[in-house]
């Protein structure tokens, strides 16, 4: 609620009175950027450490992993821009998010996994800003922190509404395309049913 508030229950300030333009916010989004690859691999860590199954069978290959880092890059970008530049305006993160859709799908994914992976990528990156500003100290004040950190949740926020919304799509289209088989294929079989009902009538009388 506290992070919704700050994100929309305000005017945006100019860039120079803006939080986003001082340099503990860019120091944070700079730390998140290269990181990148280590807090893809906490990540997937921990959820190897819930998977009630072997990784592989969950994720197969590396692809899942290789879109991981990018998303979090983006992330970082948008907790480094002023208020006016949101992250769902940017193609390129947006198209990364809809290919880890229709990824997850093709791998036979659950919206509930979906969700859950989201949930794990969210508390690993808003567990190592907590880390960074510990680190920094009196550098950076507790609003500014509060910011970045509603920043990630936001920007985590959109990214899976995308994800879950390229999922759903392909799960609808396929379940359109199999009801749409099952209706001709009973057509088919009642075609073929009643020719020789007919012809057995036809005998009877």
């Amino acid at each position: 609620a506290i992070c919704v508030m700050l994100t929309f229950g305000h005017t945006p300030t100019p860039m120079s009175s803006s939080p986003f333009a001082n340099s503990a916010s860019h120091a944070l989004a700079d730390k998140l950027r290269h990181a990148q690859r280590d807090l893809a691999q906490e990540w997937l860590n921990d959820l190897r450490a819930i998977l009630p199954v072997a990784t592989q069978d969950v994720f197969p290959g590396s692809q899942l992993l290789d879109h991981i880092p990018e998303l979090i890059t983006e992330i970082a970008n948008y907790v480094g821009r002023p208020d006016n530049e949101a992250i769902a305006a940017k193609t390129l993160v947006m198209t990364k998010a809809a290919e880890l859709g229709e990824l997850r799908y093709q791998q036979r994914a659950s919206v509930h996994q979906l969700l859950r992976e989201y949930h794990l990528l969210g508390m690993v990156l808003e567990g190592f800003v907590a880390r960074e500003v510990k680190k920094m100290g009196s550098a950076v004040d507790a609003v500014e922190a509060l910011e970045v950190v509603c920043r990630v949740s936001e920007g985590i926020r959109i990214l899976q509404q995308q994800t879950v919304d390229t999922f759903v799509t392909k799960y609808s289209a396929t379940i359109e395309r199999k009801t749409e088989q099952l209706r001709a294929f009973s057509t088919l079989i009642s075609h073929e049913i009643r020719q020789p009902l007919g012809v057995l009538q036809l005998v009877s009388r």
